[in-house]
């Protein structure tokens, strides 16, 4: 919608600055989680910009590593300058936190969760 927005103004001679910009990301997902699309959703962010960041935060090492497995084959169907800002964004600001519980990576700081204590 933004970007539809920014469109718009500009055709009445606004002036915009940019169409995309970094995104800042986190996927928290558990074990049933298709790998497939937290891969399309981790380059979905990426490819906004070089300074983007995607954090997948799962319980399960296994799926991490499915999910790393699969991105160098969706990054090859990215136009050239959305894979380059892609392939920018995830060596700087890329990766999978393991955790012990998906609630624990989405409950706010300070709120105890079961495994929590």
């Amino acid at each position: 919608y933004v970007t539809a927005a920014q469109i718009v103004v500009q055709s009445y001679g606004v002036r915009v600055l940019s169409f995309l910009g970094p995104t800042e990301s986190m996927i928290i997902a558990d074990e049933s989680a298709d790998p497939d699309r937290l891969a399309l959703d981790l380059l979905n962010e990426a490819e906004h910009g070089g300074d983007s960041a995607a954090l997948l935060v799962t319980p399960s090492a296994a799926q991490a590593e499915e999910v790393r497995e699969r991105l160098p084959r969706y990054l090859d169907r990215l136009p050239a300058r959305r894979r380059e800002f892609a392939e920018a964004a995830l060596s700087r600001y890329g990766g999978a936190i393991v955790v012990d519980a998906v609630a624990a990576a989405a409950a706010p700081p300070g709120i105890r969760t079961p495994r929590s204590g």
